[in-house]
């Protein structure tokens, strides 16, 4: 188990998919998979699952290995041989999608807080300096009586149209 270069763990979700790249290879490298020391044979290569019941990896030109729609049993650890070199370790683990939605959850959550907080904030503020300052503030029905000189009956009728 110690004659491999380089060790990852990967986590995907479920029905979620994942690319594993073999690193150090080069056009003229051989490169194989295998997962949990099973051989993945060429007929995963170009292999496009086109619906759930189809094999859920494929390999592409390029070496690399994907992991579409991942379920549990797409759990193990992936290796990459390089000419006859186990040059990587990939540990592959598929978590529940609500782990992942609970996360997202919780720092959404806190974000919203903040932004509350901050907002309500502002607005006590605000209420506290106009109160401070709510003698400066002029009264609309004097300021319309002064102007054109109505009497109060006239405003009162001027407000209710």
């Amino acid at each position: 188990m110690n004659d491999f270069k380089y060790n990852v763990t990967k986590h995907v979700t479920e029905n979620g998919n994942l690319i594993l790249i073999c690193p150090d290879i080069t056009i003229e490298s051989k490169v194989n998979w295998c997962k949990d020391s099973k051989h993945l044979n060429s007929s995963f290569r170009n292999n496009m699952a086109e619906s759930m019941n189809e094999p859920h990896l494929t390999i592409d030109a390029y070496n690399a290995l994907y992991i579409l729609h991942a379920t549990k049993t797409d759990e193990g650890v992936y290796s990459c041989i390089v000419d006859g070199k186990t040059i990587q370790n990939f540990s592959v683990k598929v978590d529940p999608k609500y782990r992942f939605l609970n996360q997202d959850f919780i720092r959404h959550s806190m974000y919203l807080g903040f932004v509350l907080s901050l907002t309500m904030t502002c607005y006590c503020a605000g209420i506290c300096v106009a109160w401070q300052r709510r003698a400066s503030f002029a009264d609309p029905l004097n300021l319309m009586r002064r102007k054109h000189n109505y009497s109060f009956e006239e405003r009162k009728r001027l407000i209710k149209d």
